[in-house]
């Protein structure tokens, strides 16, 4: 059994240049044989940098948490570094799903929440090997509502009976469960994944960056390439060339062809448009 831990995340302003609003789903894969050294090794960290007993760690931490005031700047870039390189060493996968939503939604999804829903599962499906099924554990989404909760996952079963338009069915998906973060470190980690790569995609580049650039090493890839299996960002056609450019993909395949990159037609072609946004202020404490 693949164990897939699963957030979402936000970014309403982008800074980088002609994107808009994104919603974005990511998971990461602990193996059954690592996933109790994986919190424990997590745990570990969070005592040494002096976390409160049962105090959870975030990206983008509330003003309700200890690590909101207490563990800032460097510091929590080599915490986050740190949190990393366990990941990599317990083997840790992962996949990201971002959709911006001023394009249409994706062919037999209702909304953006929905499309990006589908978008991961269909990743984590091409992850799961025949021999194995995946367990879906999801976070409560963002706002901590019981209905953003229920949107977020509602469509999961319906999808993973029926398919998407890419794959049907999702038969390696076994069951979705939900678990509140502050009671589980794999949830946590997968809020750092989700929400650094999300900014890093937005374009964020006074936090993310160092982050995501060891979180890269953990994104699912075939044939040497991340973008579409590792990271969808939807509509690919508009942005398949940020896959060259963030993620050092070499080449993009669409129906079984592979396209060099940086694609020429495409926006983004040179890594001055790919890097011209500004860097976002981030609030005092955060």
């Amino acid at each position: 059994m693949q164990l897939w831990f699963v957030d979402d995340a936000r970014q309403q302003t982008p800074t980088r240049q002609g994107m808009g609003p994104l919603r974005a789903a990511g998971a990461i894969c602990v193996s059954e044989a690592n996933l109790k050294s994986f919190e424990d090794a997590l745990d570990a960290l969070c005592r040494t940098v002096g976390f409160p007993d049962r105090q959870e760690f975030k990206w983008s931490p509330g003003r309700e948490l200890w690590m909101r005031d207490h563990l800032t700047g460097q510091a929590r870039t080599e915490f986050f570094l740190t949190a990393v390189t366990i990941a990599r060493d317990h083997d840790i996968c992962g996949a990201l799903a971002v959709v911006d939503t001023d394009h249409t939604v994706i062919a037999g999804a209702g909304n953006h929440e929905t499309s990006v829903v589908r978008l991961l599962l269909e990743r984590i499906q091409n992850a799961t090997s025949m021999e194995e099924y995946a367990l879906f554990i999801a976070d409560t989404p963002s706002g901590g509502s019981r209905q953003n909760s229920d949107a977020f996952i509602s469509d999961c079963p319906e999808t993973m009976c029926t398919g998407t338009n890419a794959l049907s069915p999702l038969n390696r998906i076994a069951m979705v469960l939900t678990c509140s973060s502050h009671l589980n470190r794999c949830l946590q980690f997968a809020d750092l994944f989700t929400s650094c790569l999300t900014a890093f995609v937005s374009g964020e580049n006074r936090w993310s960056p160092s982050v995501a650039r060891e979180l890269r090493g953990l994104l699912r890839a075939e044939l040497g390439r991340v973008g579409g299996c590792g990271v969808k960002i939807h509509p690919d056609y508009v942005y398949a060339n940020l896959y060259h450019w963030l993620f050092g993909d070499d080449t993009f395949v669409r129906s079984y062809c592979a396209h060099p990159m940086p694609i020429l037609t495409r926006s983004y072609k040179t890594s001055v448009e790919a890097y011209c946004s500004a860097p976002a202020p981030r609030k005092k404490g955060s």
